[in-house]
């Protein structure tokens, strides 16, 4: 099970994140959610998914209502530290929202409308970035600063250094490839970069930013259950889900629903099979 402690929480940013929901509704329904949610992933099996909770998605719902009402209103700097506040709760939000507790009833085995709502929930916190700006000099997410410049992929310009020779094989890298001539490219670097400890520092904004870099192309795969795309998929769950509890909510049902996805429908892809985990 990943560590109980929360990323990136300094002991002044959490006494101002704990002032600031007492006059942003909101956020304060945001953060109840989350609450729930972590309370959620404490009590159930480390192995067994669970279902979100009456307290997640009503507080949820609540959250998103009123935060709604806030975009229609003039947006202060402190204001615009709270919606940034919640919008990364989203984030987590959106992702523990499976409500499969069996693999065979998840994605890709089974369909849903949500089955992949964290993708836009992602793009759209890039565009909050650009409106809400958190690395103003007077934002409170400031002192952030160095931490999330770490949530970047250190790829090559071109070519597979650091990438194992069947994953690149697999994902037809070479030499020559670049992210503009291979969609596969960031996020097999992605995943080819976690292999350090998890108590190092820039493991887990390592760990986020596979979400950040996917390009709209491997996304576009993603949702066609592309073979390949689905098990970079598989492998970024299985170093994630040890290093962040809201990751592994959702990695205890999906991750074993791709992988029998891709047993089940790709088992003449011995490159595949050979790197499928073992359950």
């Amino acid at each position: 099970m990943p560590s109980s402690q929360p990323a990136f929480l300094t002991a002044d940013l959490l006494e101002l994140t704990l002032t600031i929901p007492f006059k942003y509704p909101f956020l304060m329904h945001a953060l109840l959610a989350v609450g729930s949610a972590y309370e959620r992933h404490l009590t159930s099996s480390p192995n067994i998914p669970s279902r979100r909770t009456l307290s997640e998605i009503s507080n949820f719902s609540h959250s998103t209502s009123l935060l709604g009402e806030q975009l229609c209103k003039s947006v202060v700097p402190q204001t615009k530290d709270a919606i940034w506040a919640c919008a990364t709760l989203y984030g987590a939000l959106v992702f523990v929202a499976v409500d499969a507790t069996n693999p065979e009833d998840a994605w890709p085995l089974k369909d849903s409308a949500c089955d992949l709502d964290w993708i836009p929930m992602v793009d759209a916190k890039w565009v909050l970035w650009s409106l809400m700006d958190p690395m103003r000099p007077d934002s409170i997410f400031r002192c952030l600063a160095d931490t999330y410049a770490d949530l970047r992929i250190d790829a090559p310009p071109t070519g597979v250094h650091g990438v194992p020779p069947l994953l690149a094989r697999l994902c037809g890298l070479g030499e020559e490839s670049t992210a503009e001539t291979n969609p596969y490219f960031e996020a097999v670097h992605a995943i080819s970069q976690l292999d350090g400890s998890l108590e190092n520092r820039e493991y887990i904004p390592r760990v986020l930013a596979f979400l950040s870099c996917m390009s709209q192309s491997f996304k576009a795969l993603m949702a066609r259950k592309d073979p390949r795309a689905l098990l970079l998929l598989v492998l970024w769950y299985n170093k994630a889900s040890q290093a962040v509890w809201w990751i592994h909510m959702r990695g205890k049902v999906e991750r074993p629903a791709i992988c029998l996805y891709l047993r089940r429908y790709h088992s003449h892809d011995a490159d595949i099979q050979e790197l499928l985990p073992n359950e």
